[in-house]
């Protein structure tokens, strides 16, 4: 895979391990209509900035905010053939750390 700018690389990154698509390009949107080009301001996010612990591969994650992402992808069957519909879910994003302190 060729370089690229490290938004575009975690963006890249992201939608190649979503689970629930093939994890092409286009396979996830995060608005109505084409998934092209958007500004990031179109994209619906809600953020909390709270002091909670998450659990990850067995180790605790002190995490001092959390952004909530929405996307959509096209439900399809075990063969790849579109059902007809679009699910609705969201990219959970825990920022780790002692807060700057």
């Amino acid at each position: 895979m060729a370089a690229m700018p490290v938004e575009q690389a975690l963006g890249t990154l992201i939608v190649m391990a979503n689970p629930y698509t093939t994890g092409g390009t286009g396979t996830m949107g995060f608005i109505a209509g084409p998934p092209a080009q958007i500004d990031p301001n179109q994209i619906q996010v809600e953020e909390d900035n709270y002091a909670a612990q998450w659990t990850f591969k067995g180790l605790t994650q002190n995490i001092k905010r959390a952004l909530k992402i929405e996307y959509t992808y096209d439900k399809k069957d075990a063969q790849g053939n579109s059902l007809g519909y679009t699910v609705t879910e969201h990219l959970l994003v825990g920022f780790a750390g002692s807060n700057g302190g």
